[in-house]
């Protein structure tokens, strides 16, 4: 078993790209209403990496120190700001660049309950520890899938009905690995 991690706050990050005001631009497929169409949000400090590293092409080194951040998390920024454009391209989906991430609301609730099922299924010790990781990773970085609340929601509904031996009994409201980890494939797709 692993050690329970707690998030640590997040490192402020020296954003200078020139989209500041929350949703300031929305990329989306010529003819398709906004409304019809999935929007993937692009979060300040992932332009910011994108911006610095493919768009003026400094190394991850260089926009660590611009943004006061590691290279590590540069790298991670850049990874998830490429997936999210590819995604948004490929499938056809509205790409919204945000500058601020979004107050309190709802969605930290959710998050504050699956923090709270994911410290419970770590003490129970029965839970898969590759889900759990999976898990962890979305308490640690709430913004990054703060597009999907509807899933996470359902992923706590799911943790906290999980059995280990569910579809072996006659016990219709468990939930077993296979259908969390296809919830958590939803959320964390890359």
């Amino acid at each position: 078993m692993f050690p329970l991690i707690m998030p640590r706050p997040l490192k402020p990050r020296n954003c200078a790209c020139p989209h500041r005001a929350g949703y300031s631009a929305v990329y989306k497929p010529a003819g398709t209403p906004l409304k019809d169409i999935e929007i993937i949000r692009l979060a300040q400090d992932e332009l910011e990496a994108l911006h610095l590293c493919d768009g003026e092409g400094m190394t991850q080194e260089e926009a660590g120190v611009c943004m006061g951040v590691s290279r590590g998390t540069v790298q991670r920024l850049l990874a998830a700001a490429r997936c999210k454009v590819a995604k948004a391209i490929v499938g056809q989906k509205a790409l919204a660049i945000s500058s601020v991430e979004p107050e309190r609301s709802g969605y930290d609730d959710i998050i504050d309950e699956l923090k709270t099922v994911v410290s419970r299924l770590h003490e129970d010790g029965e839970f898969p520890v590759w889900l759990l990781k999976d898990m962890q990773a979305i308490t640690e970085y709430p913004y990054r899938y703060s597009g999907t609340p509807e899933l996470v929601s359902l992923l706590v509904r799911q943790a906290e009905n999980y059995d280990p031996y569910a579809g072996a009994g006659c016990f219709d409201m468990s939930v077993g690995a296979d259908a969390i980890a296809a919830t958590l494939k939803k959320i964390v797709p890359c």
